[in-house]
């Protein structure tokens, strides 16, 4: 799982668990879950993802191709529940589950893929 490089070495190494081992408990679906925010995060230049009593922060590289409009827009798109840092943002996620938190920031980051600056 480790050596995945892109969102496609994940989906191939899950199947072949899975053909191996049969259902996959949470905890392993928990960590390929992990590793497809990693793959996105580092296509989209983000440095560091930090979990602290329910909030997460995403920080950003200095030499990001994602243009501030981008990442400003996702205040509406996200209910609000961003925080701007001078070198990333901030998500409220206290009290949610997984999955949820897991969605929020797998959406994120995803809107950010189809940055057009990013795409240039």
């Amino acid at each position: 799982i480790a050596s995945a490089k892109t969102l496609e070495d994940i989906t191939r190494t899950s199947a072949e668990m899975h053909d191996r081992f049969g259902t996959l408990p949470q905890e392993v679906v928990n960590l390929l879950d992990i590793m497809k925010l990693k793959i996105k995060a580092r296509e989209i230049h983000i440095t560091e993802i930090l979990e602290s009593q329910g909030s997460v922060r995403i920080h950003f590289a200095s030499d990001t191709r994602i243009s501030p409009d981008d990442i400003f827009s996702l205040y509406h798109s996200q209910n609000k529940k961003i925080r701007f840092l001078p070198d990333g943002l901030e998500l409220e996620l206290k009290g949610l589950p997984y999955q949820a938190i897991y969605s929020t920031i797998d959406e994120i980051f995803s809107e950010l893929q189809k940055s057009p600056t990013l795409l240039a």
